[in-house]
């Protein structure tokens, strides 16, 4: 009969084996003048070999909701629309969130996240869903980025 000290040992070497992803990105508030630059950093470690990053925005009051996906070849993501750029440096593990001129309505919460399981169909990305639901916080982990504009 096993212990139940064997019991937990055996279920923390099995969790320190996971395989996942981590995100690091800006963090705390950012405060910047209106119509100067935004620039949002994150870059992510993985033991995957094809990575998919996103970046998710956050208004006060609603639900996060995509923004910006690194193989959105049609530019028909909301950050797009609204004058935001990212570029994912694959060698370097990276995907910097920009925008030229920022302005009081881009004010909000912004999340940076990857995952290596997506599919597309009909031109819109759709990630896979996981058959167990802790395998999707093993693989996907997102942090905050807000900022506040300066009048």
């Amino acid at each position: 009969m096993i212990s139940m000290s064997a019991c937990v040992m055996l279920l923390a070497a099995i969790l320190k084996g996971s395989v996942g992803q981590t995100v690091e990105q800006t963090e705390g508030l950012v405060i910047i003048p209106q119509g100067s630059k935004l620039s949002l950093k994150c870059s992510f470690q993985s033991s995957f070999a094809t990575n998919y990053p996103f970046w998710y925005i956050q208004h006060p009051g609603q639900a996060p909701k995509l923004f910006m996906r690194e193989f959105s070849k049609e530019f028909s993501d909301e950050g797009h629309l609204r004058g935001f750029s990212a570029s994912h440096e694959k060698n370097k593990k990276t995907f910097n969130l920009e925008k030229a001129a920022i302005q009081l309505n881009d004010s909000a919460a912004y999340f940076c996240a990857v995952s290596d399981t997506v599919r597309l169909t009909n031109r819109e990305a759709e990630q896979k869903l996981a058959k167990k639901k802790d395998r999707t916080e093993q693989n996907t982990e997102q942090s905050i980025q807000g900022f506040k504009l300066l009048n």
